[in-house]
This record gives structure tokens, C-alpha cells and sequence, in this order.
């Protein structure tokens, strides 16, 4: 490994022990008052068979940080959120790594991607990619420094969130797509248990759900 790759692992491991030492102090932060931050609903990043795929942008009221986190909204790679307002609105407040984060002055991207048994994770991992882009092109707009984005979650969420850190890229200069020839390289990773072992992956229920997410 050159000398440019191990500063890189360095930086992005200290990102990752910064983020996950937040996270594990979320759950305290959750038990007070909820945190006031501004939310845009339904932002288009993207469209997958005719269906838009869309994120939230939930801003810190007080004290921004100006990094930009992309949350993945995943359970056993279906990622889906509440029609009614009020129950994602309730979610939203007491939701420990919701709260935590944006009392940490991180802004949030609450990303959905395309679900299972529709998509298979192949298929999943570019709507992760295109997020970063998205997020990295749009940086001005929503208060955040395109050279501090990170991306975490848990279970399947945190698998995709492995996913999409390890195949992110510089871009696609020919790309007919604008978006497409945006980085969508994150500087932080952070995944809480996810699955990474996909072969001896538990029980016969386990193994039928892997089956509907394989190419």
C-alpha cells in the first residue's frame, strides 16, 4: 500500500471512530428535548423504471457542521417511508440516530433506494452512488462542504452503506448524464451490524431472504 492510500485509510478510519463514538452517545441525546431542524421532503435524485427515487434533507436548526450525511433508509433491502406525515414526523423525534446526528450539527439525507424482491443489490448500490453525487452536486444549496460527506446506517442499510463507500468513484467524464460525472466518493463510513457474510449467512429463513436480493 503507497504512502497516498494509507494516509487516505487513516483519514477515513478517524472519520469513521469520530462518527461512531457520536452515534453511541445518540442514544442519550434522544432522552432529551427533540432537536429542532428543518426538513425538505421528497427530494428527486434520481428515476428507476419510471419511479423517483427520493431523499429528505433534514438540517440542524443550531449549530451546523456543514458535513453532510447520507442516512440509508433500509430493512431487509426494502427501503419505504410513511405516507402520513405526522407518523414520520413522531419517527423522525424519537429515533436515537436521527436525534443524535442532528444534535451533533450533521445534516441528514435520508435516502431511499430501489427495494426487494424488485431489485436485487446490485441493482441497489448505484442508487446509493447517485445519492452521494446528488448530495455532492447540490453541496451549496443545502449547507454542506462536498469534501465532508459520509454515509452510514444499520442492518441492510449499513450493508449498502459498505457497499457504496467501497465502489465509489471520481465520475464518469463521458457520461451523457451531469450527475453521472460527479464523485461519489464519501470521506466516512460508518455501518452498524451489518451483514457481510453472505455464504454462512444462519437460518434457512436468512438464506431465502439473500435469494431475493441475488442477480
Amino acid at each position: 500500500m503507497d504512502d497516498d492510500m494509507m494516509k487516505q485509510s487513516l483519514r477515513v478510519f478517524r472519520g469513521a471512530c469520530a462518527l461512531a463514538l457520536l452515534m453511541v452517545c445518540s442514544l442519550s441525546w434522544a432522552e432529551e428535548k427533540p432537536v429542532d431542524y428543518k426538513a425538505t421532503e421528497d427530494v428527486v435524485f434520481g428515476h428507476k423504471d419510471g419511479m423517483a427515487l427520493t431523499l429528505d434533507v433534514l438540517e440542524p436548526v443550531s449549530n451546523p457542521k456543514h458535513i453532510g450525511l447520507i442516512l440509508v433508509s433500509s430493512g431487509s433491502w426494502n427501503s419505504k417511508k410513511s405516507d402520513i406525515h405526522e407518523e414520520e414526523e413522531n419517527r423522525r423525534k424519537y429515533d436515537h440516530w436521527t436525534q443524535g446526528l442532528l444534535k451533533g450539527g450533521y445534516t441528514l439525507f435520508v435516502t431511499r433506494h430501489g427495494s426487494s424482491p424488485r431489485y436485487t443489490v446490485p441493482e441497489m448500490v448505484p442508487d446509493m452512488n447517485r445519492a452521494v453525487r446528488f448530495v455532492r452536486q447540490n453541496a451549496a444549496q443545502f449547507g454542506v462542504d462536498p469534501n465532508k460527506l459520509g454515509i452510514t446506517s444499520g442492518s441492510s442499510g449499513g450493508h449498502l452503506s459498505l457497499m457504496a463507500a467501497m465502489t465509489g468513484d471520481d465520475g464518469q467524464p463521458d457520461s451523457k448524464d451531469p450527475l453521472e460525472r460527479v464523485s461519489s466518493r464519501v470521506q466516512c463510513v460508518v455501518a452498524w451490524f451489518p451483514p457481510t457474510d453472505l455464504v454462512n449467512w444462519g437460518a434457512p429463513r436468512s438464506y431465502q431472504l439473500i435469494e431475493l436480493t441475488r442477480p
